[in-house]
């Protein structure tokens, strides 16, 4: 068996995937490893028979195809989170990282580890696959010939030791924070109004001064049923549905006037009826909802639902391919209004194969441009930076004259499954011998205290920022933890287990590429100071 699967690794690696995602899917109390447990398996396999190692190709393949499909979902909102929340959610990224490498300095200096070892619990207390190469090649670059032999197996051994409980701890942190989902319990509601104090207002006017955070669908007025034109204006005693999050709803009701109990305007179809339109034309992918001309059909969008998630319609939602809009309009008109966004699932299932090459390869070519870095050296983004920075910048453009950058979301989620895969695997049969032959050794226990330490300070102050400070939902505080640790496993793992997948994102991809680079920059300056 061990002769079989060694000369045939692609065996091997869907062997690694079946048995991870069956083992994912066993839950204990509430908690599942889901795609992050085809990493261990990988470990085991790899801890098994040295043979039993997967081509370099396979997880390079599932890293890029993985931080580029990431980023051309976190695009569309990635500058507007950036400016939001960008600063001081980056600012404790760096600086956790800054904090890591000190902490793990310290640890190892009071465990008696040697320097290498300590810059090797490090990378894997961060999980940073790139700071270990880093860290190997500034030795390999610096360090003579005998002395890299001697040596150079050092920071493998602290990285591989502290690598799994680098993943293990945030993925806990997660799992405990959704739990109890409170997305799960923010599904939108419909309620109808009657107008009493905005009497004069349009529909428009009305929604800038609730922040748009609700969506008006139909207005009842002396008789006639109508969709809600932005451009209507509206008259005390005017019925109106109104669209949003209970509390917002409840907010909005004390503006507009009394909430009552009426099914006439909500589910009267007779003339005006609503149903549940795709996106699929790719001219409309990036665009904003506001700029789509409806009014020829005296139509209105009132909720657009992405993945499991229900979004109240505003005009500056940025649309994407897969996206599910509610459509209200005159019976006669609603037809043809769906036509304006496409609503074909048929040209949803064919993946543009050409933008999507085009768009790793531009991100391959980005992460190998070596940048110098200050006092010697160079920097270069890799597989991960490079696809991941270029896939946030199509993802936001959304498309090119007739070359349309982004994947429909089915397609894109399953791209992203098979990379993170992929990648989990490689990475996993990689770490497993190093793991297996130092999980013994006497010194492995101090090494292990020494990344828990690391990787304990590190995740409780990214979750007491975000949760606490910032007051982050469960979600979106995971992505961040996901983009803070920069762990596929974690993020895969979050997505999964909450309906608010695009929280998960915009934490995600809000902090991911400026800590990664930080992390690598700070494994070679951390490796620089410890051998002078």
């Amino acid at each position: 068996m061990i002769s079989l699967l060694a000369s045939n690794p692609i065996l091997l690696l869907f062997l690694i995937c079946g048995v991870g995602f069956t083992a994912g899917r066993i839950s204990i109390n509430g908690f599942s490893f889901g795609v992050a447990a085809v990493l261990f398996v990988g470990i085991g396999a790899g801890a098994v028979s040295a043979s039993w190692i997967l081509p370099d190709d396979v997880w390079t393949f599932g890293l890029a195809i993985f931080v580029y499909t990431t980023g051309l979902a976190c695009g569309p909102s990635f500058l507007r989170t950036v400016r939001r929340r960008g600063l001081p959610l980056n600012t404790t990224g760096i600086g956790v990282v800054v904090l890591g490498a000190v902490v793990a300095a310290v640890m190892a200096a009071l465990a008696g580890l040697s320097s290498a070892t300590g810059a090797g619990v490090f990378a894997g207390a961060a999980t940073t696959s790139p700071g270990l190469a880093a860290i190997v090649g500034y030795m390999e670059a610096h360090s003579p010939a005998d002395v890299f032999a001697k040596l150079g197996a050092e920071p493998v051994i602290g990285y591989s030791l502290t690598y799994p409980l680098g993943v293990l701890v945030p993925l806990l942190i997660c799992s405990a924070l959704l739990r109890h989902d409170p997305a799960k319990r923010r599904r939108l509601v419909e309620r109808t109004a009657r107008v009493e104090d905005v009497d004069g207002l349009t529909l428009r006017e009305l929604a800038e001064h609730l922040n748009h955070r609700v969506a008006f669908g139909r207005v009842y007025h002396k008789g006639k049923l109508i969709a809600a034109d932005p451009e209507y204006e509206i008259h005390k005693g005017d019925r109106i549905t109104l669209n949003g999050k209970r509390e917002d709803v409840s907010a909005a009701l004390e503006v507009v006037g009394e909430m009552i109990d009426d099914k006439t305007v909500a589910f009267d179809h007779s003339r005006v009826d609503s149903r549940r339109v795709v996106v699929s034309d790719h001219s409309l992918a990036g665009a904003r909802l506001g700029d789509v001309d409806l009014s020829g059909y005296h139509a209105v969008v009132t909720r657009v639902r992405r993945g499991d998630t229900d979004m109240v319609a505003h005009p500056d939602l940025m649309l994407e391919l897969g996206d599910h809009v509610r459509l209200i309009a005159p019976r006669k008109k609603l037809r043809k209004a769906s036509r304006v966004f496409g609503d074909s699932y048929r040209s949803l299932n064919e993946l543009d194969v050409l933008p999507f090459a085009f768009g790793i390869a531009a991100g391959m070519l980005l992460g190998l441009i070596p940048f110098p870095l200050p006092g010697g050296g160079t920097l270069t983004l890799g597989f991960a930076g490079g696809p991941l920075i270029v896939g946030l910048a199509l993802g936001a453009l959304g498309h090119t004259g007739r070359m349309c950058w982004q994947l429909p979301a089915p397609a894109n989620q399953t791209v992203r499954q098979l990379g993170v895969a992929l990648l989990l695997a490689g990475i996993g049969t990689k770490a497993g011998q190093s793991f297996a032959h130092t999980v013994t050794s006497p010194v492995a226990i101090r090494v292990i205290l020494a990344g828990a330490v690391v990787t304990l300070a590190s995740n409780l102050i990214v979750l007491g920022v975000a949760s606490r400070l910032m007051r982050l939902s469960p979600a979106q505080t995971c992505g961040v933890i996901a983009g803070v640790s920069t762990q596929p496993a974690v993020f895969a793992y979050a997505s999964q287990n909450t309906s608010d997948e695009n929280s998960v994102l915009r934490g995600y991809s809000t902090v991911f590429p400026v800590v990664m680079v930080s992390k690598i920059v700070t494994a070679a300056l951390l490796i620089t100071l410890l051998l002078r």
